[in-house]
């Protein structure tokens, strides 16, 4: 029976050779058709056809360039390609061409019908070539590894770029780009009527991945600006530390900026201060408790909506003011008339909240637990989908500890605190090392939060019984690790959906053995009342880190190697 089509055809073709109805040609610079062979690039490609009529050299028939081809000698596999075959000359395969020197070239798609397929020949792909007999085809990568050489396939993610790993079999993998931080500089009046400029980098909303714990998968993070260096006075510059009193901050708010002494030798306490001091009494909102209806203790509504100003509230309830994340404000004021007054916080409050409660709404305060386990958990997923390490910082007298003594790898000295022991340099001005010093590698990430001076955080235990997290703070009454050691896991309690108590803490489990996932990171602890501190500083080495946690210091220590950052 004969070949028959339905598309694009073209008549009064001239043949260069024999051709049979139902083989593939393709057109010759001398304005003729030739049957087709996927052995080499001149015979396969450019124009390529179907012939409806058989003729020999010099005479004329009809060809489809495009479009339903039916021929009853076909039995073609549904819904597969169709190539041109590297094998018999104008001939089809289902078979894709291999080996060197043959070109792969897609020409058609069978239908439903096993005798029918639709020509729509697809550009050539050029002659497949072989490297010390691997065989590879055009677009392939192929590197060299140790005695062999391997094809490396190409990604499918259109985002990903190919980078090192020493790791992987052929010493490369494909990765997404580290993303950029989105900056911002804002200019805040303290109450002592200083202006303090303050540099922020927002940390979007994400979802935690890739932790080996499973429940510390799939929790919420981010949602907040946090000071992009270590704090430091209105009046800091790179050779002092500025005028304000450094235990005594009054109404002086802290500053955040580059290239300048941070502020330390400060308690606990009036950290939080300076913290909050930014923006004077604009910084907090304060009054009576509106009870969500039927009573709830984790909800309440404000005096108005104009006070919805932060993430953090302060709720004192029965004598003890709770430290609580602001996680939702607002609602549907179709179902409920104050909806636009409503805040969500969580964890959930002992008791429900009544009209006898008070809330103070702070807008810039001191991190806690949650800040730090976002900013964890964002170097977790840079590391895994971008290959990025964790973040490095002075670690080692104005250097990371793994990095060689030279100027390359330092920070700008900090004259205050100056080296010594033997030491040129000690404590480093801030955001002056090196790009590894910053969260993502960029100078859009956020500086020195490994090493250089330990971070107070808003987090005390041992009031009541030792290492027991106090009745203000989330998680209260659990009971932290009653030895120093390096962090083996960390507290994972069930989920609560995609919030945690384990994020809003950000504590060891259990010590033991070093552990890379958590950056060889290491916990130190004592009886007692005590604050929180993260970071380390600058003699700590290995054990500092964005998962190093130290409540060894009284809530009243000072220490040159103690300081601070904000958030909002």
């Amino acid at each position: 029976m004969a070949v028959t089509a339905a598309g694009v055809i073209i008549s009064e073709q001239i043949y260069g050779g024999k051709i049979d109805a139902g083989q593939v040609a393709y057109l010759k610079s001398d304005g003729k058709w030739y049957l087709a062979l996927a052995n080499s690039a001149t015979t396969s490609a450019g124009d390529l056809a179907i012939a409806l009529d058989s003729g020999v050299a010099g005479g004329k028939g009809r060809l489809v360039k495009l479009g339903y081809v039916n021929n009853p000698a076909w039995s073609w596999t549904p819904g597969s390609p169709v190539y041109l075959s590297a094998a018999t000359a104008g001939g089809l395969t289902q078979t894709r061409p291999s080996g060197a020197g043959n070109v792969v070239r897609e020409v058609a798609t069978a239908s439903n019908d096993p005798g029918t397929i639709y020509f729509d020949p697809s550009p050539s792909s050029g002659p497949l070539a072989t490297v010390e007999g691997l065989t590879a085809e055009k677009g392939d990568l192929i590197v060299g590894q140790a005695g062999a050489w391997a094809k490396f396939p190409v990604s499918t993610d259109p985002l990903a770029r190919l980078r090192p790993n020493s790791s992987a079999a052929s010493g490369l993998e494909w990765g997404k780009d580290v993303p950029e931080l989105r900056n911002r500089i804002v200019f805040e009046e303290d109450g002592a009527g200083n202006i303090l400029e303050i540099h922020e980098v927002w940390i979007p909303q994400f979802r935690s991945k890739y932790w080996s714990q499973e429940n510390l998968n799939n929790l919420d993070c981010g949602g907040f600006w946090i000071d992009k260096y270590q704090a430091c006075m209105f009046d800091a510059t790179g050779s002092s530390r500025g005028s304000v009193s450094v235990n005594n901050p009054g109404l002086n708010g802290a500053a955040c900026k580059p290239h300048v002494v941070p502020w330390t030798d400060i308690n606990w306490y009036n950290a939080k201060i300076a913290i909050e001091n930014r923006g004077g009494a604009a910084n907090k909102a304060t009054e009576t408790c509106a009870p969500y209806s039927g009573g709830s203790t984790t909800q309440f509504y404000v005096e108005h909506a104009g006070h919805l100003i932060g993430r953090r509230v302060y709720i004192t309830q029965g004598g003890v003011t709770y430290v609580r994340r602001v996680v939702r404000t607002g609602g549907d004021a179709d179902a409920d008339p104050n909806a636009a007054k409503l805040v969500e916080f969580y964890p959930a409050l002992p008791a429900p909240v009544t009209s006898d409660d008070e809330y103070t709404i702070v807008r810039r305060f001191l991190p806690g637990g949650y800040e730090w386990f976002s900013l964890a958990a964002l170097a977790r997923i840079l590391m895994v989908e971008c290959g990025l390490p964790y973040c490095k910082g002075n670690t080692n007298w104005g250097k990371f500890h793994g990095d060689p003594r030279e100027r390359v790898y330092e920070g700008i000295p900090d004259p205050v605190r100056p080296g010594y022991q033997g030491n040129a340099v000690a404590r480093t001005l801030t955001g002056s090392g090196p790009l590894s010093w910053s969260l993502n590698g960029k100078e859009s990430g956020i500086w020195d939060l490994k090493g250089n001076v330990w971070e107070w955080v808003d987090l005390r235990i041992g009031t009541a019984a030792d290492h027991m997290i106090d009745a203000e703070y989330p998680g209260a009454e659990h009971l932290l690790p009653t030895t120093n050691g390096y962090v083996q896991a960390l507290y994972d309690p069930a989920p609560d959906g995609a919030r945690s108590l384990g994020a809003e803490i950000f504590a060891p489990k259990t010590i033991g053995s070093a552990q890379a996932e958590f950056d060889s990171n290491y916990y130190y602890q004592n009886t007692g009342q005590r604050a929180a501190s993260r970071g380390g500083s600058w003699y700590s080495a290995a054990i500092a880190g964005l998962f190093s946690l130290n409540v060894n210091s009284a809530p009243s220590y000072v220490r040159n190697t103690l300081g601070f950052r904000g958030v909002c």
